[in-house]
């Protein structure tokens, strides 16, 4: 059982103790700015450009070997040991 005390929520003085202030403009600290970077010594790093070429050649090498890994998943599910072991022989070869 909740009892209310319809009598506090009719008073409207807040006591200067429980009332909330907010600082004026004038008294925000100023906000800190990122510092400027520059770079360190003068040396600055460039980095090669993307070939999209080669960019096409690794999506490539990349289908080929996902081909293989299901190449010897579906071996597995088969119950080929022999033949998944000897794909993924061949997918760790053409990696290194």
């Amino acid at each position: 059982m909740v009892g209310i005390n319809y009598e506090l929520l009719a008073q409207e003085t807040v006591s200067r103790r429980n009332a909330v202030t907010l600082p004026s403009p004038g008294n925000r600290k100023p906000r800190r700015t990122a510092p400027e970077r520059t770079a360190t010594n003068g040396k600055i790093i460039t980095f090669p450009a993307h070939d999209r070429h080669s960019d096409e050649e690794a999506s490539a090498e990349i289908e080929a070997l996902k081909t293989l890994v299901q190449q010897a998943i579906d071996a597995l599910a088969d119950g080929k040991q022999v033949v998944a072991y000897q794909l993924l022989q061949t997918l760790l070869t053409k990696l290194s």
